[in-house]
């Protein structure tokens, strides 16, 4: 087995029947799945314990309590085999292309072993009944690097593969939960720091929009920056960038490159003032991809509250 996939599955019996079909369906077989199962009070269990009676060879499953998707992730890392070469996120509501896996293990396996590589696609957005409604998210217009993961996250979740050395990071140092985020963010924000981040303009999957799937996919960019808007001027949203840089400096500025060391140096201390925020906005190597986007964020920036 030279893949393996993580599934985090939560009351998924609506879909993921379709999505384990699509898994067992890809063109590269030499993979098992993880799941851990997150609480679910509906059939998701029984119909994954289906599943696994069936495959019992490439299925491993596990029940846990209620923790939530970034801890129920992080479980998983910390479960999967040591002899797998790779490690793919996945989410219960999507149904993977069948050339998916063969994608990103053709990229990964360019890069050496020991350098932490990180793989991730654009989607094919589908509604409930998986009909065609667009792309997510747009391509990226600037550089993959530690200073756009700062302030932004590229990779969507369950496009995400890893080769095992990006996994070793990932679990070299623990970090505080409540600081993150989100792993798939965390993954783009330490592999960019540290290795390779490769971004496949093909979508690989197709990514289902529902009442219940309410984090990304959304590709009318007023109403996402309205919704935005609303929670950062709510505080929900308040300094959760700082707070994951933070966590990241605490855990890994002994490792980082001087130049990135001083990259996040500055952007969890940008508010120490006004006049700091200001000359910091104008003259800050964080970024996120788009134009606009880009202004936005420096506006938060001025304000102190990213």
């Amino acid at each position: 087995m030279k893949l393996q996939v993580l599934l985090s599955s939560y009351n998924g019996e609506k879909y993921i029947s379709e999505l384990l079909d699509s898994l067992f369906a890809q063109d590269y077989s030499d993979l098992s799945i993880l799941i851990r199962d997150d609480g679910s009070e509906d059939r998701t269990i029984n119909l994954i314990e289906n599943f696994a009676q069936i495959h019992p060879d490439r299925i491993s499953f596990f029940i846990g309590e209620n923790i939530g998707v970034i801890r129920s992730f992080f479980s998983l890392l910390q479960l999967s085999s040591e002899s797998a070469l790779y490690y793919a996120y996945c989410d219960q509501d999507d149904v993977w292309k069948k050339n998916k896996i063969q994608l990103a293990v053709d990229v990964l396996e360019k890069i050496p072993q020991d350098v932490p590589a990180m793989y991730c696609s654009r989607t094919e957005l589908v509604n409930d009944s998986l009909e065609y409604i667009g792309f997510w998210p747009r391509i990226p217009s600037k550089s993959l690097s530690f200073s756009n993961a700062l302030a932004e996250n590229i990779a969507v979740g369950c496009t995400v593969v890893i080769n095992k050395a990006a996994r070793n990071l990932l679990l070299e140092k623990k970090p505080n939960v409540d600081k993150i985020i989100m792993h798939d963010w965390w993954t783009y924000l330490l592999v960019s720091a540290f290795g390779v981040v490769v971004y496949d303009k093909i979508p690989t999957i197709l990514y289902r929009q529902h009442d219940n799937n309410t984090i990304g996919g959304d590709i009318n960019f007023l109403r996402k920056w309205k919704n935005k808007l609303l929670r950062f001027f709510k505080k929900t949203n308040k300094n959760i960038l700082v707070n994951q840089a933070v966590e990241c400096f605490r855990l890994f500025g002994d490792d980082l490159t001087e130049e990135k060391k001083k990259v996040v140096y500055k952007f969890i201390r940008y508010k120490s003032n006004f006049l700091n925020r200001i000359f910091y906005t104008f003259n800050c190597e964080v970024y996120r991809q788009s134009s606009i986007e880009n202004f936005i964020f420096k506006f938060m920036l001025i304000l102190g509250r990213v």
